[in-house]
């Protein structure tokens, strides 16, 4: 059976939560001078610790983890810049166009948010329970960092390692229905413009059945 990635890390080495965030902060002030997506920003930042985990260089490690560590951020941004330059520009439109200036009342944004509502509920229920919750709690528009202190006393890289696999989970499923690695970012936007709010029924941290941003008034 596959071993998780935290399972290596305990037995190969002994890194406190407070290395790894200190690890993670670095990572991010370097990742997101370079990346403006915020969300591929934190792609690779998780998956730089997934594999400083994975890959754990034991003893034998002559410079500092962190050094180490940041080499293998640097080739993730290089990959990363390549694979982007493999897609064409956007247009003008494309840039300029916000959903936010959409009417509230369009009748063509409530139907696409109810359906990209839907898509999203199913697609959530395929999760792991533990994945989903995490999930569900960034969906209510908590931070990585306000997740980890919802689920206290859960250690803290297995928090932030089921946020990363639920939601590159929910990226998939939604990438079925043609939706792309912004669609969460959308739901966001969409809310904004429909002036949709959450439900008033319990929360994803009160233990509700989906009581996250996506439990949203079905009303008109």
């Amino acid at each position: 059976m596959e071993k998780e990635p935290r399972e290596i890390c305990s037995e190969r080495a002994e890194w406190s939560d407070e290395e790894i965030r200190a690890i993670r902060t670095v990572l991010q002030r370097l990742t997101t001078i370079r990346i403006l997506n915020a969300t591929d920003a934190e792609d690779i930042v998780q998956d730089t610790l997934l594999t400083m985990i994975a890959k754990r260089p034991g003893l034998e490690l002559q410079k500092g983890l962190l050094v180490w560590t940041v080499g293998i951020l640097r080739k993730k941004l290089g990959n990363y810049y390549r694979k982007t330059q493999r897609f064409a520009p956007l247009s003008e439109q494309d840039l300029t166009a916000k959903p936010e200036s959409v009417p509230a009342s369009s009748p063509e944004l409530s139907a696409s948010f109810g359906e990209l509502q839907k898509i999203v509920e199913q697609s959530l229920e395929l999760l792991s329970p533990g994945q989903r919750q995490a999930v569900e709690l960034l969906l209510e528009g908590l931070d990585s960092g306000e997740i980890v202190k919802e689920l206290h006393p859960e250690r803290y890289q297995n928090v932030i390692n089921r946020i990363h696999r639920g939601r590159k989970r929910l990226a998939r499923e939604l990438a079925k229905y043609g939706y792309g690695p912004d669609a969460v970012s959308k739901i966001t936007r969409m809310k904004r413009a429909t002036g949709r709010k959450p439900s008033s029924g319990p929360t994803a941290r009160e233990g509700g059945p989906g009581g996250t941003m996506l439990s949203l008034s079905k009303g008109g």
